[in-house]
């Protein structure tokens, strides 16, 4: 026999009871489709594909290490055991005598099992499977003390009286598919805004409301648009989304010291919350990061970024002013830049003076109508007549490359210096008649100057 302590419900044509289970409870007797004698038949209901590596890594790393873990509710059907609700009536207790109506009388209770139920799991499986992994010791992870005891919430959901299971699997199917196509995951911008246990989140935030430059407003305008996603039209009047600064953040901070010393992943070390010293020094790390980014590319101070998106192939005039398509005015060429930046201060450690070490990025050609942009990050398209970014992966990986070559980052030999030149070559749009040869040269010639910007 088994018994729940719980509240009874209903929702549509379904009776479910929202309870909790120990989480040793859990891992021995809720099983997968997979897992059981009938699982042929239950297999028909489609569920995901279970991600071992998710939930033994990714969601048993989360309860071994955060003391604060939660879980909503593990949703589990049960067949068999011929369920059986026990109403408590609290109006028997004179305490409760002022919700004596039929919505209380009805709802609390006690669920009944006579032991011969089955439990499958509908929805968080890999939930189960990670605290199945701790239970058993599956994991590389350790097993917090007393887990085993610790109760998940768990709703239970049941067949109707006298429901034949020909009847109640298209049911359970269904109810699978739907919990799993409306579930809607919370938007990068939210979790960036929310997440407490995320370095990379807490100092975003922070420079977002303590840097001069990152909370600056005027009217409705902000340099920061908080709505979900990374793109950015060329109407919008700011310079980074919230969850696309947050990334450029996560590659200035990731230093290739920071990675030695931490030995995980940039992925596995924001699921650990620094201390607040190390939080601290993360910040002023981050704020003189950007103090020197800012003295180098002033430009980036405008007030007008709508005057730096633009989908022309050259620069023109608007109310006065000149509009160009300015690569890190994109998310894209933002990116790009991170990374040349962590780049730069990992090689000069020696410098300690972000500012020197940035010194001749001002230099650089950013404009994506001129070479080496022209044709690799931008091609034209003739339907629209303008020129629109490329998003490929191949693209921007040469875009990095040669990023990097121009500033120093990376010293090429001759052989390596024409291996880029070929790679560059092979992914270009379209190109203009003389445009590689022309192109190159001004690669050639802007990585000479920068050399001598720094030599100055």
């Amino acid at each position: 026999m088994k018994l729940f302590p719980c509240v009874r419900g209903r929702l549509g044509s379904w009776s479910y009871f929202s309870t909790k289970m120990t989480a040793d409870s859990l891992a021995e007797s809720v099983q997968f489709a997979s897992n059981i004698e009938q699982a042929k038949v239950l297999d028909r209901i489609v569920q995901r594909e279970l991600s071992e590596s998710r939930a033994k890594d990714d969601i048993a790393r989360y309860l071994s290490l955060q003391e604060g873990r939660f879980f909503n509710s593990i949703v589990v059907a049960a067949w068999d055991g011929k369920p059986t609700f026990f109403e408590v009536n609290l109006a028997d207790d004179e305490r409760f005598r002022i919700v004596a109506d039929r919505r209380f009388e009805q709802s609390f209770g006690v669920l009944r099992f006579d032991g011969s139920q089955r439990y499958y799991a509908l929805d968080g499986q890999h939930r189960l499977r990670a605290i199945r992994a701790l239970v058993h010791r599956e994991t590389e992870y350790a097993v917090p003390a007393g887990f085993g005891a610790e109760e998940f919430p768990v709703i239970i959901v049941v067949p109707n009286e006298g429901e034949r299971f020909e009847t109640f699997l298209p049911r359970y199917r269904r109810l699978f598919s739907n919990l799993n196509r409306y579930a809607k995951a919370m938007d990068p911008a939210t979790i960036v805004a929310m997440d407490e246990d995320d370095g990379i989140a807490i100092v975003t935030r922070r420079l977002v409301a303590e840097h001069e430059f990152f909370w600056w407003e005027s009217g409705e305008a902000s340099r920061i648009k908080v709505q979900k996603g990374k793109a950015i039209s060329e109407n919008e009047n700011c310079l980074f989304t919230l969850f696309g600064l947050y990334e450029i953040n996560g590659d200035l901070l990731w230093s290739a010291a920071r990675e030695r010393e931490k030995q995980i992943t940039l992925k596995d070390w924001k699921r650990e919350r620094p201390t607040d010293q190390e939080i601290d020094s993360l910040f002023a790390e981050l704020r003189e990061t950007w103090d020197a980014i800012l003295n180098e590319l002033p430009e980036l101070r405008t007030d007008t970024t709508t005057n730096f998106r633009s989908k022309r192939g050259d620069d023109f005039e608007r109310d006065g002013k000149v509009v160009v398509n300015h690569l890190l005015f994109r998310p894209i060429g933002q990116r790009l830049l991170a990374k040349c930046v962590r780049q730069m201060l990992d090689n000069n450690m020696a410098e300690r003076d972000a500012k020197r070490t940035l010194r001749g990025l001002n230099g650089i050609e950013w404009r994506l109508y001129k070479a080496p942009w022209r044709h690799l990050l931008t091609r034209f398209d003739a339907e629209s007549d303008a020129w629109v970014m490329r998003t490929e992966k191949e693209a921007q990986s040469v875009a990095q490359d040669i990023l990097n070559f121009i500033t120093g980052n990376d010293c090429l030999d001759e052989e390596a210096l024409e291996g880029l030149r070929e790679k560059w070559t092979g992914v270009l749009v379209n190109p203009d008649p003389g445009y590689v040869d022309s192109g190159w040269s001004t690669v050639l010639k802007l990585a000479h100057d920068f050399i001598r910007c720094r030599s100055a």
